[in-house]
């Protein structure tokens, strides 16, 4: 799939894409594929949806671990919110990995 048809960066398909062909709703319009030939957009099942989390999930954390990272993204750039004095919030980057 190519980015014109709604895929992520990633190369999957979004798990809200068109049952039959993967392509998110908003850009959808009418498609062909050789199973259902031309057709809407039509909602995934939860089977499809499932798999295609999963499946992204798998290819993150494959590139996380092929560039070294022992740690999910989000845990590496987590912030730690602490009160201020006058009571506003100040944000800290730390680095959840030499902690």
């Amino acid at each position: 799939m190519t980015s014109e048809q709604g895929s992520l960066r990633s190369g999957f398909p979004a798990p809200n894409g068109c049952r039959w062909c993967g392509i998110d709703e908003r850009v959808h319009a009418r498609q062909w594929v050789e199973e259902v030939g031309w057709h809407a957009w039509a909602s995934p099942t939860v089977e499809q949806r499932k798999a295609r989390m999963k499946a992204r999930r798998a290819a993150r954390l494959q590139q996380d671990a092929l560039s070294g990272n022992d740690q999910p993204a989000l845990a590496r750039n987590a912030t730690n919110t602490a009160l201020n004095c006058d009571g506003t919030s100040k944000a800290e980057s730390r680095d959840v990995a030499n902690s």
